[in-house]
């Protein structure tokens, strides 16, 4: 039986695959640039778009039960390969799913009675909020200059080995392991934060 929600599902599925490939690529290019901490990121977020596909995969699998889906779709690609450019966009891809894309696939999925389908695309949608503000971040300390230097004295953390200075610019070379400033963290900032 053909749905818009077992549709919107494959769109989704593919989505976050290129999603998840986009932001490993991009993980790349920071880390190229020295940028461990945006790498990090990175590869942080791509890892939960991969599991934002497995869940969406899983109900085609589950609930549709049909090995073979037709969709049309358009995907974005990013052309400018500048760090800058590439977290900007991805904040702009995290908006459009947020903010229409989810929504609307939620709205038709609840239409034709996959609740529990659409309570997952509503979530994924809040989700999805959270990478566009995490990216839009990033984007704008790395194109302030303010990504390593605050205005008020911070903690900041070594992530490579877990050194914290306190201070209002990230040491230029970690003191302990001599990795350059591209590891250094604002400590609040850092999953383990204490």
């Amino acid at each position: 039986m053909e749905t818009k929600t077992k549709t919107n599902l494959l769109r989704a599925f593919a989505g976050e695959c290129q999603a998840r490939m986009r932001y490993e690529m991009a993980a790349k290019v920071a880390g190229k640039n020295g940028m461990a901490i945006l790498q990090d990121m990175l590869y942080f977020t791509a890892n939960q778009e991969k599991e934002h596909a497995i869940v969406f995969y899983n109900y085609l699998k589950d609930v549709f039960k049909d090995a073979n889906v037709s969709m049309e779709a358009n995907y974005p690609v990013d052309l400018d390969q500048d760090l800058s450019s590439l977290l900007e966009q991805a904040a702009q891809h995290e908006y459009d799913e947020a903010t229409s894309i989810y929504k609307q696939f939620g709205d038709e999925a609840k239409e034709e009675g996959y609740v529990e389908i659409a309570t997952t695309f509503y979530m994924i949608c809040e989700i999805e909020h959270y990478h566009h503000e995490r990216f839009k971040k990033y984007h704008n300390l790395l194109t302030s200059g303010k990504l390593f230097n605050d205005q008020s004295t911070v903690k900041w953390m070594c992530m490579n080995c877990g050194f914290i200075y306190e201070g209002t610019d990230a040491l230029t070379i970690c003191p302990v392991c001599k990795h350059p400033q591209g590891y250094s963290l604002r400590l609040d900032e850092s999953q383990f934060h204490l």
